[in-house]
């Protein structure tokens, strides 16, 4: 089956508002030139990823991790700092969850080039720059989310 086909058909057994806001994520990272590469997660049939993948430079923009009926989105955002103004016009919400549920850096067993430094609001924070997880995003927050997948790709198209 075409890997088109199978994230169609996935995303087609989260609940309606779900399904709107990962197809509205995916076409934007589709309109920045990422191609979707999906791999099932571990044993169970409903447990699927999608990499949206850069080609020049190779990167990975954000994973979609779709289990069951929820799905959550885990952002590569390694220049945020360069654009934390963005975050900080995202809904509440939206600002409280990346925060809270994205994970300071352990440095992966020091195989990694360290934490994401940035402000927002006039706080510092230091998050992994592998793990700027969204989880439970509302439609309000998908404009907000869509702005720093842009502002990503941007600066990750300059290096």
């Amino acid at each position: 089956m075409e890997s088109k086909n199978v994230l169609s058909r996935i995303i087609s057994l989260l609940p309606a508002e779900d399904k709107s806001i990962v197809n509205s994520l995916h076409e934007t990272a589709l309109s920045l030139g990422y191609t979707a590469k999906i791999s099932p997660v571990g044993k169970k049939p409903e447990d699927w990823k999608c990499e949206y993948i850069a080609t020049k430079p190779k990167r990975v923009l954000y994973i979609l991790r779709i289990t069951g009926q929820r799905f959550s989105i885990r952002a590569k955002l390694f220049h945020i700092a360069e654009y934390s103004d963005v975050l900080e016009n995202c809904t509440e919400h939206c600002k409280a969850s990346l925060l809270s549920a994205s994970k300071n850096c352990k440095n992966h067993g020091g195989g990694c080039a360290g934490p994401i430094s940035f402000t927002i609001d006039g706080k510092a924070y230091s998050k992994c720059r592998h793990f700027f997880l969204f989880a439970d995003i509302t439609p309000g927050d998908v404009e907000g989310i869509r702005r720093l997948l842009r502002n990503e790709a941007k600066y990750s198209a300059n290096l």
